[in-house]
């Protein structure tokens, strides 16, 4: 009997997600009355909230499909899959959906599904080889996969511990990044902030998003990368960013189980890393886990892109100044001062 209903949530999600495609994707005016109707398993799955408003309703239904694009992986039967392969079948997902935050795709806000495509094919076509079919071929397969994630999301698939759900996705690659960065180590009041959001992860069994990382950013008490957001746009965008990813993180129904890790496994602390060995530093401050996350390939960095949007460029220019020139951690674990 349970294999049934997954299957039927499973047909039913496919179903949504093929129509969320069509017209203008996730910019279409009626999205909410649509969630509240024939759309109710992604309303449901998401557990979004529809009384917040069209705006607020469309950041959450495109951080979810970007969520779940990111992890899309093609399958080939007759040739190995390269990482071009990968990337334009995320690239054919966002625009199928029309939530791709890249500026030449704005002028795709109003376009219907064929447009979008005639747009990929004008734009890339000779390069990729690409066709009507072929672009269909990619939609359908990331609806399939999209789909069979949600649904094992939401039956809690992965029956032990620390298990991910994402079996079917390669890991990825480690950063070759600078072979001094396995000696940095986290500043210790930014070590012990994260840790414990790290260990509350692990306590609901839910695994650890950028999100988190920001939002304890955002939480310390020096409120440095708080001061970033603010100074970039006006007083109080700090805490409404943090309001929102909390809200969204505070969500239980629709995340993956948690999975360990230490955090120079993270590609954005690595990034932090490197970016203190540049400054002559071997402690990771606030303002380099800021500047990484910034410069991340993350739902979460694609989601202040769109949420700010002319203003985001000046988020990483204020934080890229103090960097250089604010104050030092006063908690730096080391006795020259060094963050």
């Amino acid at each position: 009997m349970e294999n049934l209903a997954l299957t039927g949530d499973h047909e039913q999600i496919d179903r949504c997600l093929r129509a969320l495609a069509q017209g203008h994707g996730i910019w279409r005016s009626d999205l909410v009355d649509r969630l509240k109707g024939e759309w109710s398993p992604l309303q449901r799955h998401w557990n979004i909230n529809l009384a917040s408003g069209l705006e607020a309703v469309r950041n959450i239904v495109w951080s979810n499909l970007i969520g779940y694009i990111e992890n899309l992986y093609p399958r080939r039967a007759h040739r190995p899959v390269s990482p071009e392969d990968v990337d334009w079948s995320k690239e054919v997902a966002e625009i199928s959906f029309n939530a791709s935050t890249k500026r030449e795709a704005v002028v795709l806000r109003r376009s219907s599904l064929q447009q979008r495509r005639d747009w990929l094919l004008l734009k890339y076509g000779r390069d990729r080889s690409a066709s009507m079919r072929s672009l269909q071929r990619i939609l359908d397969e990331a609806i399939e996969q999209i789909a069979e994630r949600m649904v094992k999301v939401a039956a809690g698939a992965a029956s032990s511990p620390g298990v991910s759900v994402e079996l079917a996705t390669p890991p990825r690659p480690p950063r070759q990044g600078n072979s001094l960065a396995h000696l940095v180590e986290l500043s210790g009041e930014l070590q012990q902030a994260l840790n414990f959001v790290r260990d509350a992860c692990k306590a609901q069994n839910r695994i650890f998003y950028t999100s988190d990382l920001l939002v304890t950013l955002l939480d310390l008490p020096g409120k440095r990368a708080a001061q970033c957001f603010d100074e970039a746009t006006h007083i109080g965008q700090a805490v409404s960013i943090r309001e929102q990813l909390a809200a969204t993180l505070g969500d239980d129904r629709h995340h993956e189980p948690f999975v360990p890790f230490t955090w120079l496994e993270r590609s954005d602390v690595q990034l932090a890393a490197e970016y203190a060995i540049s400054d002559g530093r071997l402690v990771v401050s606030e303002l380099h886990l800021l500047l990484a996350i910034l410069d991340s390939d993350s739902a979460t960095n694609r989601w202040l892109q769109r949420l700010l949007r002319e203003e985001y460029p000046q988020v990483r220019a204020v934080a890229e100044r103090h960097r250089h020139n604010g104050p030092t951690v006063v908690n730096s674990p080391t006795p020259d001062g060094l963050w």
